[in-house]
């Protein structure tokens, strides 16, 4: 019998610092550029300038793939879309702006969109929306969405009158 004192457990191989990649979202918005400039993903090419090997690069493709995965470069050009259809006071077409989204599904864009969007609200901007819609109804006017709009940092119309509904009715019933 063997004593197994006299045996070492197998040292693993310390891991570089430098093996991995940070996944930020520039390092993302880099990677996500050079793919769509490949006909075909060169794994090879991507793992030697992100300084990885490529299962890393293939793992991170397709977790970047991922319908529900919103890069912040993937976020900003939501947002510019979505805008530029509530800014026409329309709707979007969700499915339209995901086709230009690197084919995200519209549901996916539309649940992103508000997501982002209630990230921009606060109780202080919240307050400030209610009190300037007031200050309209009490001087018996018509609401002016659009001068509402560039005091709050510009937000579509559509966001701020859907906001203004959605906090009007949480105030009714808390008066009840």
């Amino acid at each position: 019998m063997s004593d197994h004192s006299d045996h070492e457990a197998p040292q693993q191989r310390p891991r570089r610092k430098d093996a991995e990649p940070v996944w930020n979202p520039d390092n993302d918005l880099k990677f996500i550029q050079m793919v769509d400039e490949m006909l075909e993903p060169n794994y090879g090419e991507l793992a030697k300038h992100f300084e990885t090997s490529m299962t890393i690069v293939k793992k991170r493709l397709v977790h970047l793939n991922q319908p529900f995965i919103f890069t912040s470069a993937d976020e900003e050009k939501l947002i510019q879309l979505a805008t530029e259809y509530y800014d026409k006071n329309e709707e979007p077409e969700w499915a339209r702006i995901g086709q230009q989204i690197r084919d995200k599904p519209g549901k996916d864009c539309k649940r992103q969109y508000f997501k982002v969007m209630q990230q921009f609200w606060n109780e202080e901007k919240t307050a400030l929306l209610v009190k300037l819609v007031q200050e309209y109804k009490d001087k018996e006017e018509k609401i002016d969405w659009k001068k509402i709009s560039e005091q709050l940092d510009g937000r579509p119309l559509r966001v701020l009158q859907d906001k203004y509904s959605i906090e009007a009715e949480r105030l009714k019933k808390l008066q009840q």
